[in-house]
């Protein structure tokens, strides 16, 4: 979807998330196996897996969890991208026999620093900072900070508030390679088919007025 990126929208836990998400051209579902708020059991991501349109590819989430918890999920839920939010060292990245996203929490600019401990994951997730939290807290940090930083060799998921408010005033700043959205697309804890339609029509506009100017 659009000039430049693509789209993830994350904590999918129900047929009816995954019927309208199928409408739109997300690149992306993340189905969150770590104890969350939006948590899906192993058995819960085998059911609705296969309700997940053909070309969207399906990302599980995970925090702290061993390679045997890892990957029987990869293989039971068929999932094409694993995302880290814990403590998990480059060791670890290299035996998951899938894409690897790596959270990196974002507290200030010397946060990014971490992206180094990481050179071979294929991904780094940049998610705001929050006390006790690993994730989907809704807040947004500086993305100034991340073009200070200078090139990001890996792919860039940028996670942490964006809604279909504040995309276009995020993508002023800085063009990741995915949005990852969550709870800016949510009313009381369940993807809502309203917001979701109108980021799409927010892109869609954006990825137009982009093609103008070309």
């Amino acid at each position: 979807m659009g000039k430049g990126f693509e789209v993830k929208i994350c904590g999918i836990k129900t047929q009816e998330e995954i019927a309208f998400i199928n409408r739109y051209p997300v690149d992306y579902a993340g189905l969150i196996f770590a104890p969350s708020k939006r948590q899906v059991s192993l058995e819960k991501g085998k059911e609705i897996r296969p309700l997940i349109r053909k070309d969207i590819k399906v990302v599980g989430v995970f925090v702290d969890a061993t390679y045997q918890e890892i990957n029987r999920a990869i293989v039971e839920c068929d999932l094409n991208v694993v995302q880290l939010h814990g403590k998990e060292t480059n060791d670890e990245v290299l035996k998951i026999p899938v894409e690897v996203w790596k959270s990196i929490p974002i507290e200030n600019k010397n946060s990014l620093l971490q992206i180094r401990q990481y050179p071979d994951c294929d991904g780094v997730l940049l998610d705001t900072y929050y006390k006790g939290a690993t994730g989907g807290t809704g807040q947004s940090f500086n993305h100034k900070w991340v073009n200070d930083y200078g090139d990001i060799s890996q792919k860039l998921i940028l996670a942490g508030g964006l809604s279909p408010d504040n995309v276009l005033s995020v993508l002023e700043n800085i063009i990741p390679d995915v949005l990852d959205f969550n709870s800016g697309l949510e009313t009381k804890l369940m993807k809502d088919p309203l917001k979701v339609d109108k980021l799409f029509k927010i892109l869609a506009k954006y990825y137009e007025e982009e093609m103008k100017d070309e």
